[in-house]
């Protein structure tokens, strides 16, 4: 090996190693593998996408991902007045609300109150079945 493929291989390696590892839980990546062994068109098109035209990629993406965020606000203003009225009707859930989402950003403020009150609602009225209650261990 000279020394210019030496400088190249080092070159080489320390880029890899900058280069950040992106790792999917391993549900989501085989559920994900699935899908697009079931579409190659798609994921095909996907790829060429990326390498010929990154702009349009990127748009692309961050365009579902801007419809997902909407759909979701849509969604937490049409239940905002079943909020209203379940904080009306249990004492102390605005406060509970509240301690769950004490950290959220401002913008997603609304969205959270929302997530929180559903998630602190249902903790009330379900209390946690017989079978979710012990160590896990299953008797006779």
């Amino acid at each position: 090996m000279t020394v210019a493929n030496s400088d190249q291989a080092g070159q080489a390696k320390a880029i890899m190693q900058l280069r950040p590892t992106f790792r999917l839980h391993p549900v989501v990546e085989a559920k994900l593998a699935q899908y697009m062994s079931e579409h190659p068109q798609e994921t095909e098109h996907y790829r060429r996408m990326v390498k010929q035209y990154p702009e349009h990629a990127v748009k692309t993406i961050m365009c579902r991902k801007m419809i997902q965020h909407d759909e979701i606000r849509d969604l937490a203003t049409r239940l905002t007045p079943l909020v209203k009225e379940w904080i009306s009707a249990t004492p102390g859930l605005h406060d509970r609300i509240i301690e769950g989402i004490k950290n959220v950003q401002p913008l997603n403020y609304s969205v959270a109150y929302v997530e929180e009150a559903l998630r602190t609602k249902a903790a009330l009225i379900s209390p946690p079945s017989v079978a979710r209650i012990g160590t896990g261990v299953s008797v006779g």
